[in-house]
């Protein structure tokens, strides 16, 4: 794991609206998981069959209402497949764990991502959450932004990528730890085994 100073950070609303910069040094994979947004506009009706004077009177009025459509979150829907490389995976769980709601839907996404000895290890999902929600984990939870240095391979089947994150001007040092599924019903799906805490007493970890 590489382990110089991270570059740069994306902040604030930036970087809740457009993930794609929470990986960084040409690592693009979070593009994958940006999320469309909240909701779309259709309007009943069509521009270029108005005239401008009367499509200006409609809308003074009030006639031409638009109705919002909700979109789900693409992020709710990620899950492990053998097309994900480990910085697919690593971005996948950081979006979710960003937008993570009321319901912990976030936090269930990145235990979705959890490879089988992980899950035996930090499972069920309720004590997943509850690690997550209270000690080194809670920065993740919302963050404002985040600086993912590349992936570093360990042979073929082995990675891991450092990973720092930013919320209320604390920030804190995350390496994720992966490896590729070589059976079971995840066979050749990356999969994070552990998440270390950089400069954190006894070297905690999920």
């Amino acid at each position: 794991m590489g382990m110089g100073e991270p570059g740069g950070y994306s902040r604030g609303v930036a970087a809740r609206a457009r993930p794609a910069e929470l990986t960084g040094d040409g690592v693009s994979a979070m593009s994958r998981w940006v999320p469309p947004p909240r909701s779309l506009a259709r309007c009943r009706w069509t521009p270029h069959l108005v005239p401008g004077a009367v499509l200006s009177a409609l809308l003074l009025l009030g006639v031409l209402a638009c109705e919002p459509v909700a979109t789900p979150a693409a992020w709710r829907e990620a899950a492990p497949h053998p097309g994900l490389g480990p910085a697919d995976v690593v971005a996948a769980q950081l979006e979710a764990l960003q937008h993570n709601d009321e319901r912990d839907a976030g936090i269930a996404v990145a235990f979705r991502f959890a490879s089988p000895g992980n899950r035996r290890s930090t499972g069920p999902l309720e004590r997943f959450v509850w690690m997550i929600r209270d000690g080194p984990y809670e920065l993740l939870l919302g963050f404002d932004g985040a600086h993912a240095q590349p992936v570093v391979m360990d042979g073929t089947a082995a990675a891991r990528q450092r990973v720092t994150v930013v919320r209320d001007g604390r920030s804190r040092v995350y390496h994720f730890v992966l490896s590729q599924q070589r059976d079971g019903e995840c066979r050749g799906c990356w999969m994070t085994d552990a998440v270390l805490v950089e400069d954190e007493p006894a070297a905690e970890s999920i």
